[in-house]
């Protein structure tokens, strides 16, 4: 397996470093490091603090809905489906 020369690795950013180590794998290795990241992806579970409890009512007085939880979820089906 080759390596990227330390001159090259300090113009890259991680993307791109990242692209440059995974086509140095063969099918079999990348399809076994997708199944890690995901199952990574989805052992992590995102830190939220408390809403203030101003922030946790709507103004019509019914419970607001917990719109980061939604994006949160919203970005991992669409990664999922990947």
């Amino acid at each position: 397996m080759g390596k990227i020369s330390t001159a090259a690795a300090s113009l890259m950013n991680d993307r791109e470093r990242a692209h440059a180590l995974l086509d140095e794998f063969s099918d079999a290795e990348l399809e076994e490091i997708v199944t890690l990241l995901k199952v990574r992806r989805e052992e992590v579970k995102p830190e939220m603090a408390e809403l203030p409890e101003a922030w946790k009512m709507s103004a019509g007085r019914t419970g607001a809905p917990n719109c980061v939880a939604a994006v949160d979820e919203a970005r991992r089906d669409l990664d999922a489906g990947l």
